[in-house]
């Protein structure tokens, strides 16, 4: 079964955050859905894909250095992430120049090593 596309304003959940993300695809693309522009797995900026709260990963050096002067009692720290292209994508639809993000589509964080995964924001498949 087809998947929908990610567009601006899904709501994604991170693996190690504590709080919800909004995609907002910031695009020269001109492909819309629903009237919001399209993500491609490059949409992933942390201008795109805000902060996640507070980050529990302790791949996390900030959340480690806390954790660490906590005497070892796990401490987040404010997320500040820093993302790899979402993937897998939909190689087969491209939106400028580059493959489709759509649901199922993940954004890793090599900071804390979390996941962001969406939502989707409206239910029409491309």
């Amino acid at each position: 079964m087809p998947k929908p596309a990610l567009i601006s304003s899904c709501v994604g959940t991170c693996s190690m955050g504590s709080a919800p993300t909004t995609l907002t695809v910031i695009s020269t693309s001109q492909v819309n859905a629903g009237g919001k522009p399209v993500a491609n797995v490059n949409n992933d900026s942390p201008s795109e894909i805000a902060p996640c709260g507070m980050c529990s990963s302790l791949q996390n050096p900030a959340v480690a250095n806390l954790t660490s002067m906590n005497q070892g009692v796990l401490t987040p720290a404010p997320c500040n992430p820093k993302f790899l292209p979402m993937e897998p994508g939909k190689p087969n639809v491209l939106v400028g120049g580059k493959p489709m993000a759509n649901i199922g589509s993940m954004a890793k964080c090599t900071i804390g090593q979390g996941c962001v995964t969406f939502s989707p924001a409206q239910t029409s498949v491309m």
